[in-house]
C-alpha cells in the first residue's frame, strides 16, 4: 500500500508530477481575484504564456482543461454550415470533430490509420477539393503516443485559405511549436501536462486572421463561458470579472511557466526527445513494438496483448502509475508519459517496472538489455 512518505510515481500522459516549488504555490494562503498582488501575477503569467507560444499577439489564459480550449475554440470561431476539415490522428482528433458537429460545423474527416501521423499530401488533396473555413489539427495525439508534423499541415491549410487550428494540449512546453513563425491561427493547451503545473488552466493563442474571424461573425456565440470575445477583454484588463478563477492553480502555473523560461523552450525540447528516444530504445530492443509509426517525445505508446495486469502490477510493485490506452485499444496499449519535469531517474525507475510486469506477456524481455539501451541512447 502506497504511504505519504513514498508517493507514487505518476507517469501517465497528464497530470505530471509536480516540482516543489510549483507545489509551494498551491500551498499559500489564498488571495482575492481582485488583489492586486493577483493582478500583476495575471499580468506575468500572460507575458509567459507568449513566450511559451512563440507568439507576440492575443494569448487568453483562464480555468479549465484542455476540452475547454477546444470547445471554446469551435464556440467562437465556428458558426452552423461552416466547413471544417478535422485531421483525426486519434481520440482527441475525434473529440475535436465531435464538438465541431455539436456546434453545427459541416465536418470532414481526414483520418490516416492508427497510429499513422497525418501526410500534408493527402491533406492537400482533400483540402482542393471545396473550400474549408478551417483545419483542426492534433500536435501530439496523446491516445496513440503520436507527434504530427504541424508546420507542414500548417502551410497546406494556408495554401487553401482556411484557419489553421492546433490542439496542443500534451505538446506545449514540450515539443516544439512556434505559433507565429508557423503561422497558425488558433492553438491552445492545458497546465496539467508538459508545461508541468496542476490540472485547471487553459491557455490559448490567437492570430490576428482568428481576431478577425471572431469579430466578423454572422451569428450570436451560443455560450456565456466559451466566448472568447469576453476573456479578451479580462486579459486586456484581468480587473473585469467575467467568472471566478481557480487562483491557486493559476498561482502554480505562473511558477511552472518562469521554469519554462528559465530552463529555455529548446533545451527543454532537447530534453524531452532526447529521454523519450532513450526510453523507448530501452523497451522496442527488449522485444517490445510501440504503436505510432512517428513517436511523440512526451508520450509513448507501446503494444501488449493484456495492459490490465501490466498496470496493476506496475502500480503495487513498484509504484509507478502508467495509462492504459483508451477506447478501442484499453486492452492493447500501455501509455507512459515522460514530460514536464521528468528526469532521468524516473524513466529508469518506470523502464524497471514495466520490464519486470511485462514478463509474464512477453518471457523473453531482456531487463539487463533494456538498461543498457537506455544508457547507450543517453550517450
Amino acid at each position: 500500500m502506497n504511504s505519504l512518505s513514498e508517493p507514487t510515481l505518476v507517469m501517465v500522459p497528464g497530470p505530471t508530477n509536480l516540482h516543489p516549488r510549483v507545489l509551494q504555490a498551491m500551498s499559500q494562503p489564498m488571495v482575492s481575484h481582485t488583489s492586486k498582488e493577483f493582478y500583476n501575477e495575471f499580468l506575468e503569467i500572460l507575458d509567459l504564456t507568449r513566450f511559451v507560444f512563440q507568439a507576440k499577439g492575443e494569448v487568453v489564459v483562464f480555468s479549465g482543461s484542455g476540452t475547454l480550449g477546444m470547445e471554446s475554440t469551435v464556440a467562437s470561431l465556428f458558426e452552423r454550415g461552416d466547413k471544417v476539415m478535422s485531421v483525426e490522428t486519434g481520440f482527441f482528433g475525434r473529440r475535436f470533430t465531435n464538438i465541431s458537429k455539436i456546434y453545427g460545423a459541416q465536418t470532414t474527416v481526414y483520418s490516416p490509420p492508427d497510429g499513422q501521423p497525418a501526410d500534408p499530401a493527402v491533406l492537400d488533396e482533400m483540402l482542393a477539393k471545396e473550400r474549408y473555413k478551417a483545419v483542426i489539427i492534433t500536435h501530439i495525439e496523446t491516445s496513440m503516443g503520436l507527434i504530427n508534423d504541424v508546420k507542414p499541415l500548417v502551410e497546406t491549410a494556408k495554401k487553401h485559405g482556411a484557419l489553421a487550428i492546433v490542439d496542443s494540449v500534451c505538446g506545449l512546453g514540450g515539443a516544439e511549436l512556434r505559433f507565429d513563425d508557423w503561422g497558425i491561427d488558433v492553438a491552445f493547451s492545458a497546465s496539467q501536462k508538459a508545461l508541468a503545473a496542476p490540472p485547471g488552466a487553459t491557455l490559448l493563442a490567437l492570430s490576428p486572421k482568428a481576431l478577425e474571424v471572431l469579430g466578423n461573425r454572422r451569428s450570436p456565440i451560443p455560450s456565456y463561458y466559451f466566448d472568447l470575445r469576453g476573456w479578451l477583454k479580462v486579459m486586456k484588463d484581468p480587473k473585469i470579472y467575467l467568472s471566478t478563477p481557480t487562483v491557486p492553480v493559476l498561482r502554480a502555473l505562473r511558477i511552472a511557466l518562469q521554469m519554462v523560461k528559465e530552463e529555455g523552450l529548446e533545451a527543454r525540447w532537447t530534453r524531452h526527445s532526447r529521454l523519450a528516444s532513450a526510453f523507448r530504445r530501452g523497451l522496442t530492443e527488449s522485444g517490445l513494438e510501440l504503436w505510432p509509426k512517428k513517436p511523440s517525445p512526451l508520450v509513448t505508446a507501446v503494444k501488449v496483448k493484456d495492459a490490465g495486469p501490466i498496470q496493476q502490477a506496475m502500480l503495487r510493485n513498484h509504484n509507478v502509475l502508467v495509462s492504459r490506452g483508451l477506447d478501442t485499444h484499453k486492452d492493447d496499449m500501455i501509455r507512459v508519459g515522460h514530460m514536464g519535469n521528468v528526469t532521468k531517474e524516473q524513466l529508469l525507475v518506470t523502464l524497471t517496472a514495466f520490464g519486470e510486469s511485462v514478463k509474464a506477456e512477453l518471457p523473453s524481455f531482456d531487463q539487463g538489455e533494456a538498461l543498457r539501451a537506455f544508457f547507450t541512447a543517453q550517450g
